[in-house]
């Protein structure tokens, strides 16, 4: 017997949009959620019901995806993971890239091979064998220190509650793990003397010591200065967009400052090498004046304490450097410290 013809599908709309289509008189949801076609009968015969399932829909479309029983693959979670980070917490395409380097390196471990698939005793042993220089995405592996080992694990847990969030994965194994304590506080902030800085900037070239002008000068970190455009420069100002903990801020900057970010930026900015490049152009500088090698950070430091020496006052400074706790902010009194307790004990009786 041939069969009945089926009714024809009617568009369904609601609020204008077109959700799915209606078939028989019931209701079907027909979305793409994340790139993948997604039909889904709500069972409903009443449009006011209807819709009611569909608001549920549109509050949480992930939860609606099916997930297979080996769990998502490790390479197309960290394409996701990275699509959403630029999206969403707006990353620099230098940090994606380390990012995916990161990810790429735990993906090699054959526990990783889904986001389901490993457990803590997996993750331990990878970190175990980053610190003996046995696994990591460098070409030339070596020992890592603590500080290396706590990003990897950090972008690791970043993934997960990201996934967990996205309803990919149930697996909680990377909470199991801790970070570890990397020593903050007992090497406090160094600041470079004044004759030191000069004297080395004398011997860099132009766009080196313009960048470490501007660095003294509104005491940006390196990422900072080499997303720097010349729209951020104001007169008397420097305003910063986005920082570390994603707030904007306005610096107050001196015209000599202004103008040796503007010369900067005409000789085509720095690279945007977490200062890889200018280190090694200062430790260079440094060694050949016989003096002990500064890194470009420690010319934040400089900074820092030279504004608490001018009377800036703690709060002020947070928000100059771009710091999300005071607590930070406060480990440079420490120098503002220690020069009034030497000049109190040198004094004479």
């Amino acid at each position: 017997m041939p069969r009945a013809p089926r009714d024809p599908a009617r568009i369904w709309k609601v609020a204008g949009r077109r959700v799915g289509f209606i078939r028989e008189g019931v209701h079907v949801i027909d979305r793409r959620v994340h790139g993948r076609r997604l039909k889904r009968s709500t069972g409903c015969i009443d449009p006011a019901a209807a819709e009611f399932e569909y608001r549920q829909f549109e509050a949480d479309p992930l939860g609606y995806l099916p997930r297979s029983r080996e769990g998502l693959g490790w390479p197309e979670a960290g394409k996701r993971f990275l699509r959403a980070q630029r999206a969403v917490a707006h990353n620099t395409e230098y940090w994606t890239e380390q990012q995916a380097r990161i990810l790429a390196s735990w993906g090699a471990r054959p526990a990783f091979t889904t986001l389901d698939s490993f457990s803590a005793a997996d993750v331990k042993a990878y970190l175990a064998d980053r610190a003996e220089g046995k696994a990591g995405p460098e070409k030339r592996r070596g020992p890592t220190g603590r500080a290396t080992r706590n990003r990897e694990l950090a972008t690791l847990k970043a993934l997960m509650r990201w996934a967990r969030g996205e309803r990919l994965t149930a697996n909680r194994a990377d909470e199991e793990v801790k970070l570890v304590r990397e020593g903050h506080g007992k090497n406090p902030p160094r600041e470079v003397p004044e004759r030191q800085w000069r004297a080395v900037l004398r011997r860099l070239l132009p766009r080196w010591r313009l960048a470490c002008e501007v660095l003294l000068g509104v005491g940006l970190r390196y990422g900072e200065l080499a997303a720097l455009r010349p729209e951020h420069l104001r007169a008397g100002a420097v305003f910063v967009p986005e920082s570390k903990n994603r707030d904007a801020r306005l610096i107050p900057a001196s015209a000599r400052t202004v103008r040796a970010a503007r010369k900067l930026l005409a000789l085509g900015g720095v690279p945007p090498d977490l200062g890889a490049q200018l280190g090694d152009r200062l430790e260079v500088a440094c060694r050949a004046l016989g003096i002990r090698p500064f890194s470009a950070h420690e010319l934040r430091h400089t900074y820092a304490t030279a504004c608490l020496r001018a009377g800036v006052d703690l709060e002020h400074l947070r928000t100059r450097l771009g710091h999300r706790s005071i607590l930070t902010t406060q480990k440079y009194l420490h120098v503002i410290t220690a020069s009034r307790r030497r000049q109190t004990t040198g004094a004479p009786l």
